[in-house]
């Protein structure tokens, strides 16, 4: 693609036709072109957030801040920020199952870890650590729920 704006197009183009894994690297294209572009930057949240891959949504916040357009991503950085909290409250009960003192029961729990996707399980748990640990760096959420700076 010879233009960033060419890039977005396509990126905004693949999400319309619902292909999320074309949609970020087209917009991946576009951040590349043209770092300071925040309607790249917004397209490439969109694509992470329809990939479940929220924490690489939330660690570029603090470079779309610095863009100052906040209208362009914040909505995605709130949908990635609600989508890792409920995610996270659910990690608690699914991992209960495999800490059972009933084979069975920790069988049925290991099997339905095991049907998931492998590399979603990996990144989840990653995620959960590098979310507990941010969450402590920043202490109190500022009022979008995002880390105040």
């Amino acid at each position: 693609m010879a233009s960033s704006a060419a890039a977005c197009d396509a990126a905004a183009e693949a999400l319309a036709a619902n292909d999320p894994e074309e949609a970020l690297a087209a917009a991946e294209a576009a951040v590349v072109l043209q770092p300071e572009s925040s309607r790249a930057w917004s397209l490439r949240a969109q694509a992470l957030n329809e990939l479940q891959l929220f924490a690489d949504v939330l660690a570029a916040v603090p470079y779309m801040r610095s863009l100052g357009d906040a209208d362009n991503w914040q909505q995605e950085a709130e949908r990635a920020t609600t989508s890792l909290q409920s995610l996270f409250a659910l990690l608690p009960a699914a991992m209960a199952g495999t800490a059972s003192s009933d084979p069975d029961e920790r069988l049925a729990a290991w099997t339905e870890l095991a049907e998931a996707d492998p590399t979603s399980l990996q990144a989840r748990s990653s995620l959960y650590t590098s979310w507990l640990q941010e969450a402590a760096r920043c202490g109190q959420p500022s009022e979008s729920g995002l880390c105040a700076t």
